[in-house]
């Protein structure tokens, strides 16, 4: 008998639907639940502008481990020009003179732990989610496009959607409190 070209160290993780590692040997092996399972790879998230407000600017405890989530293996933040220049703009007004923005801080989270990609096309009636704040849409509308795991915000507009998103697209929409924990 030959033995295999795959040893069992060699075989990949693989990471079920629900988000957790398989115990079993692979993809439809008895006790696996996955079954479309997918190769390890960074989840994208998408952080709205109040979540990284809290982070970067608030310095909000609950947010204090992001840095070193992001900079990781699991995890890859997405923006695109869009939710920058909105992020931008609020930054811009300043938060008068008992809270001013820490650019440093914020250049350099952005710079090393945020990854751009492009303003998706519109999305299709059938994939989008109508968000109630206009503001808002183009979040949850790149969380969808780029198939995001998840969608960080504090948003009362984005939360109503979390339950459409999660159906429909498996999508999770979570404050920074769930995120974080």
């Amino acid at each position: 008998m030959g033995e295999s070209r795959h040893s069992r160290a060699e075989k990949p993780t693989i990471i079920c639907a629900e988000g957790g590692v398989c115990k079993a040997a692979g993809p439809g092996k008895a006790g696996c639940p996955a079954r479309l399972p997918r190769m390890t790879s960074p989840r994208l998230v998408v952080l709205d502008s109040q979540a990284i407000f809290d982070w970067l600017v608030f310095r909000n405890p609950v947010c204090a481990g992001w840095a070193t989530l992001l900079a990781g293996p699991e995890w890859k933040w997405i923006f695109t020009s869009e939710t920058k220049a909105e992020f931008d703009h609020v930054a811009a007004k300043g938060f008068g003179p008992a809270r001013p923005v820490p650019w440093d801080a914020v250049v350099d989270g952005w710079t090393r732990l945020a990854h751009e990609v492009p303003v998706p096309a519109p999305l299709g009636a059938d994939r989008r989610i109508g968000c109630s704040d206009p503001d808002d849409q183009k979040f949850i509308d790149l969380a969808i496009a780029a198939g995001a795991h998840t969608l960080v915000s504090r948003d009362k507009a984005l939360l109503k959607l979390r339950r459409k998103a999660l159906e429909r697209h498996g999508l999770r929409i979570v404050t920074p409190m769930q995120w974080a924990s």
